[in-house]
């Protein structure tokens, strides 16, 4: 009689601990901190100087004047942004470019993918800049991107990145002296912006 207790005992226990298990990997999977999505400090080239550290933006805010306010489409729920000065060269010695990378969360998919369009858009447009090259860009855990790599009024090199992937748009944009170095700059940061 005893052993049987035991035996039952131990088939509640695996049942309960079965049904537990199935509740917790059912559940869908915790968004990552959406700060965490930028570029962080130690990605940037060495001897980069971060002006301004990972701050929130309201729907208010918009601190960048290169793309359109993502902070006022439809179902924006948080956002952040990030900018430094990374080292370029330019004519034989060290200048600096400046990058500016933003993420934002929207309440859902079709709104984070309708905003990624009009910022597509925005770019294709080059906005105060004679676009050079653009091109489509994806990952393979779904993030896709478009890229677009110009010059800007005053002959300096202007790059742009509208990536999206689930809720969230990413906008990358690196603006430098006219120097293939910024180019090769932005390559980069992309590449890390797709991992």
């Amino acid at each position: 009689m005893k052993q049987k207790k035991v035996w039952v005992g131990m088939v509640i226990t695996l049942v309960v601990l079965t049904a537990a298990t199935a509740l917790i990997m059912a559940q869908e999977p915790q968004e990552s901190p959406l700060e965490q999505l930028l570029l962080q400090a130690d990605e940037l080239p060495a001897g980069s100087w971060v002006r301004h550290g990972v701050e929130p933006l309201t729907a208010d805010d918009w601190p960048g004047s290169f793309v359109n306010a993502p902070t006022q489409a439809e179902g924006f729920l948080q956002g952040y942004w990030m900018e430094a000065v990374c080292p370029v060269r330019f004519r034989d010695a060290e200048g600096g470019a400046i990058v500016l990378n933003f993420v934002f969360r929207y309440q859902n998919e079709m709104q984070a993918n309708a905003e990624f369009k009009r910022q597509v858009e925005y770019l294709k447009e080059g906005p105060g800049i004679e676009v050079v090259r653009a091109e489509w860009r994806n990952a393979d855990d779904g993030l896709w991107g478009f890229a677009v790599q110009g010059t800007g009024s005053e002959g300096n090199t202007v790059c742009g990145f509208a990536g999206v992937r689930g809720n969230t748009l990413t906008i990358l944009v690196v603006d430098g002296p006219p120097d293939p170095s910024v180019e090769e700059l932005f390559g980069a940061l992309v590449e890390r912006t797709l991992q």
